[in-house]
């Protein structure tokens, strides 16, 4: 009776799977550049691993957000520091309307400028960054004001709401970024646009005295504007500082990521080498041992 597989045999096979599978390990590892590319590749480090991962997402989607938050930033503080020129402007013309020698056809030309100022002032709390109003507070899909020369500061009411904007630092704390068109030009201790209106319409009624009052008010408005960019500035630097922040720690998770998962492709290679040379002798020296015929069971 002929019997089946041989002992021998078996162990053959067994010894020839398990060199099989460390090939195919360090092939996959030498392909994929990882030593961990599932989940039973290495049980014990899957939470590490994942914890990392959610960790690298978190912080990437935090430096996303700030380069926006830096965007934003970075226009508002512009419309201040073009508002603080405007201002200069209006500061001049005060104090040339002001002055005894200056007709009163003079002051009218010089009410009409002062009124395309106020207009420049309004579009600058009115200006946009991704389809939102930057000045407009939680409100942003509405312009803050509108020109209304009817009204003592010259614009309407406040369309906004209150600036609530915060960005986050990869450590996790909060930090704001924003401030209000009301906030910043319409202030009731130094309205820019009340200030600029005064001046229009002193210049406009040719009353010196009163023209000069209005120069002291755009002193005043300026000087308010001059914090306003303050703010900003601060804001720029509190995003540069998270930025910087957010890239080293990034770097670390990375690299303590990489030790978890990534191969050591040397080491890879010699084990993809010595599998080989191990499965080619298993083989060879399977071919080499004797073979029995039928007749050798039959005998």
């Amino acid at each position: 009776m002929i019997s089946g597989i041989s002992a021998s045999a078996e162990r053959f096979l067994a010894d020839l799977e398990r060199i099989q599978q460390r090939l195919n390990r360090a092939e996959q590892q030498v392909s994929s550049g990882r030593q961990v590319s599932a989940p039973s590749d290495s049980p014990d480090e899957l939470g590490s691993i994942l914890r990392y991962r959610l960790e690298l997402d978190r912080v990437g989607q935090i430096r996303t957000n700030l380069a926006r938050f830096g965007g934003e930033v970075n226009i508002a503080e512009q419309a201040i520091e073009a508002g603080m020129k405007t201002l200069d402007r209006a500061r001049a013309i005060a104090a040339e309307g002001a002055s005894s020698t200056t007709a009163a056809a003079q002051r009218a030309v010089l009410a009409s400028e002062v009124e395309t100022l106020l207009e420049r002032l309004v579009a600058g709390a009115n200006l946009t960054y991704e389809g939102r109003y930057i000045f407009s507070g939680g409100a942003d899909g509405v312009p803050p004001y509108q020109m209304d020369l009817s009204r003592p500061n010259g614009v309407t009411d406040y369309a906004g709401a209150d600036a609530t904007r915060q960005a986050e630092h990869p450590s996790g704390t909060l930090f704001e970024i924003a401030r209000s068109a009301r906030d910043i030009f319409d202030s009731p201790a130094a309205g820019v646009f009340a200030a600029v209106n005064a001046l229009r319409q002193a210049l406009a009624a040719d009353d010196p005295q009163a023209v000069a009052a209005a120069g002291g008010l755009i002193r005043s408005a300026q000087e308010h504007l001059s914090g306003e960019q303050g703010f900003y500035g601060g804001v720029q630097r509190q995003i540069a500082d998270a930025s910087g922040f957010a890239a080293q720690l990034e770097l670390r998770l990375k690299i303590s990521l990489g030790e978890l998962r990534d191969a050591d492709l040397a080491a890879a290679l010699m084990a993809l080498n010595e599998a080989g040379t191990a499965r080619q002798a298993a083989l060879q020296t399977r071919a080499s041992l004797p073979r029995h015929s039928l007749f050798d069971f039959l005998g």
